[in-house]
């Protein structure tokens, strides 16, 4: 499994844990109105627990399918050992893309916190249960041991006020305190039927199940609630199973209840992964146990108990099949890439390479929220300018390709220099001297950068420029962005020709800009990546 797929059963797991508070809330209702019985009710409990961690598992086996609209879906840039795409030091590029990703990278380091105090709060948890067992085992090993056949094991222990059950590994333990020993063989005897039949019921292990549950979702409220509803009904199980089946005295046994629970109010630390004969010292809980027990007989209704169980899964089964996909990889892969290469009519006019690069470009683009919004309306926008953009490229005999600089460089937003660094204005970003070398008027009373047909007939005219002293579109945009004459001085200090060698080499301000420029020109051509 990934760890977007890891992440994805996360989700599913805090999703299905409210839904199981719910159902077992639901539950416990039809116990106490004595609709259904509580060993049934305990039972379809229990396998709800199991089902919060099976249902996540069962599905991640199923290619994930996009089953809800991509308004909700939360796109990730991709996992948590991904690196991190480069940004630009020199030259602030991408005003409506580059610029803004500083605040991915916050959202990144934010993750990363998110990450670091999830993983405390894993280690904190996984302590109190590791404390839990220490203790359990310290018992058992210091404890008088009174009986012990196959897997059973019970003895009495001074270091505890209340009786408690348990399991490690395999073996099923029951331990009683030591001063309980002087009481009646009656008293006794219920104490240890009570104790015996929360092993009989496997509360011992979903204990377990549910101290997983705790370590996993720590910060989830619902995870307690579910494990307070679950402690209540392995009890109310137990009650209802000795006195039904098992011919127990009601009052004999409610007498020994109260005198458990006036002993556990004084009770200290009970360890973690065990059962008792009164958990908490809720004298509501013990009024309602006692009512319980001296009540009228449960009904034993088939029909309820069978709904139940089935209205209750599909629920949870639905749940999580919906929650399929919260969290989605919206990146591509290599071979993605050359496939949308593939859709790039007439690229030959401008050669299109998908090297590492690129791909890091487009997975930024494509593999955040930001970067979808941010291309999806500055393509948007390039729509408003396409009469003028088509014009000025059959003007020059320009390829196509080229009205992704713009998309890059701005967004396609008309900008006014005080929004960049280096005074760059317009759709084109130029500069000031570059832009009166290409006959624009900038003064104190005009800015002609911003007068958008002047500079798309600017902006093509020095990259045709460029194109005839290099040629070679890769080049071009390079000198577009750094200068031709960084892009010269490259030339001939590398003796080569190939733009992905000088940005190897540092010869560009923004290493990114070029594979930018490509990853651009490849969503253009492939808009549906953007849905």
């Amino acid at each position: 499994m990934t760890a977007l797929s890891i992440f994805d059963c996360f989700v599913q797991l805090n999703g299905l844990v409210l839904v199981a508070w719910l159902a077992v809330s639901f539950l416990s209702y039809l116990g106490q109105s004595r609709r259904m019985s509580f060993r049934d009710v305990n039972q379809i409990s229990r396998v709800l627990l199991l089902s919060v961690f099976l249902i996540p598992l069962f599905l991640s086996f199923f290619p994930t399918q996009n089953w809800i609209s991509p308004a909700a879906q939360i796109w990730s840039a991709g996992e948590l050992d991904a690196p991190a795409p480069e940004r630009s030091e020199l030259k602030v590029s991408l005003f409506g893309l580059e610029q803004k990703s500083l605040g991915f990278e916050q959202s990144v380091s934010l993750g990363q916190l998110c990450f670091v105090l999830l993983l405390v709060g894993w280690l904190v948890s996984l302590g109190r249960v590791l404390k839990g067992q220490l203790c359990l085992l310290r018992f058992y090993r210091t404890s008088l041991s009174l009986h012990s056949l196959g897997s059973v094991y019970i003895g009495c222990a001074a270091e505890i006020s209340i009786p408690i059950s348990y399991r490690l590994l395999n073996k099923k333990i029951v331990l009683l305190p030591l001063a309980w020993l002087e009481r009646s063989q009656t008293e006794l005897n219920l104490i240890l039927k009570h104790e015996l039949q929360h092993h009989r019921q496997g509360d011992t292990l979903t204990v377990y199940w549910l101290e997983i549950l705790k370590t996993i979702l720590f910060f989830n409220p619902f995870v307690y609630l579910l494990g307070r509803h679950l402690e209540r009904l392995h009890e109310f199980a137990c009650d209802e199973s000795l006195v039904d089946q098992h011919n127990v005295s009601p009052q004999a046994y409610g007498r020994c209840l109260i005198q458990a629970a006036q002993l556990a109010l004084d009770s200290g630390y009970q360890p973690t992964g065990a059962v008792g004969l009164v958990p908490g010292s809720s004298g509501a809980l013990l009024r309602r146990r006692i009512l319980m027990l001296l009540g009228k007989p449960t009904s034993n209704n088939q029909t309820t108990r069978f709904l139940s169980v089935a209205v209750l899964s599909f629920l949870m089964a639905s749940l999580a099949f919906a929650s399929r996909g919260m969290v989605k990889d919206r990146r591509v892969t290599l071979s993605e890439a050359r496939t949308m290469l593939e859709n790039v009519e007439g690229h030959r006019d401008f050669p299109l390479v998908v090297n590492e690069r690129v791909l890091a470009q487009l997975n930024r683009f494509l593999g955040t929220p930001e970067g979808r919004k941010r291309m999806r309306e500055g393509l948007q926008r390039m729509n408003n300018y396409s009469s003028l953009l088509s014009d000025a490229l059959s003007k020059y005999s320009l390829p196509s390709e080229l009205r992704a600089i713009a998309l890059v460089e701005s967004g396609y937003q008309n900008l006014p220099k005080e929004v960049n660094p280096v005074r760059a204005a317009g759709l084109w970003q130029f500069i000031q001297g570059t832009a009166i070398r290409y006959n624009l008027r900038v003064d104190e009373q005009i800015d002609e950068r911003l007068n958008v047909v002047k500079s798309t007939s600017a902006a093509f005219r020095y990259l045709s420029a460029l194109n005839l002293r290099f040629e070679d579109w890769g080049l071009a945009v390079l000198g577009y962005n750094t200068g031709e004459g960084n892009i010269e001085k490259g030339i001939r200090e590398t003796g080569s020709r190939d733009p992905w060698v000088l940005i190897e080499e540092g010869f560009t301000n923004d290493p990114n800009y070029l594979s930018s420029v490509m990853a651009a020109i490849l969503i253009m051509n492939n808009p549906s990546t953007l849905n």
